[in-house]
């Protein structure tokens, strides 16, 4: 089985590719949707179940969101714990994918409630969604701070011939 090693530059295009993909997919589905809905109005057009929506939509944001601030924040605690800098990064790599994945639902559940609707409200909430998932972009600085690593860590991050990420693909 071959092992991929990664420096931090790959390690943090890979972060930003994961998060660049995941919010043009956001994007595209919500301008799919948009064209389905001009083309040929709402699909459900029952006007409580509407209503009920309008109340899901929110709650089902919210929901991901508290879930996130306490799924996330015992993830980096973890993190933090590992001994070496390639777990860390390991940690935090699937940490930011389900900190990304809760808002990402978030938004599809609301473009999908346009779908059914035809109701540009719920597109406003999906890109008000979108503009905080595009808010989580990762950076070096975020992952200094959120991994609190200290000044050895950081300089292996700046060394370019280091390797601070290996993983097997599967």
């Amino acid at each position: 089985m071959s092992v991929i090693k990664q420096n931090f530059k790959q390690y943090l295009r890979g972060l930003n590719i994961i998060h660049g993909a995941l919010l043009f997919g956001q994007i595209t589905f919500a301008g799919i949707t948009i064209f389905i809905t001009q083309m040929n109005g709402a699909t459900a057009p029952d006007a409580e179940l509407e209503d009920i929506f309008f109340i899901l939509v929110p709650i089902f944001f919210i929901g991901c969101f508290l879930a996130s601030q306490i799924i996330v924040p015992k993830r980096l605690e973890a993190s933090r714990k590992e001994k070496d800098l390639n777990s860390k990064l390991g940690v935090y790599r699937s940490t930011q994918i389900i900190k990304l994945a809760m808002i990402e639902g978030a938004a599809f559940f609301a473009i999908i409630a346009n779908l059914l609707f035809a109701n540009f409200l719920f597109i406003g909430f999906a890109v008000l969604l979108m503009c905080l998932f595009a808010t989580y972009f990762p950076t070096k600085e975020k992952l200094i701070r959120e991994l609190e690593l200290n000044r050895d860590e950081q300089n292996l991050l700046d060394d370019a011939n280091a390797i601070v990420f290996e993983y097997s693909p599967q």
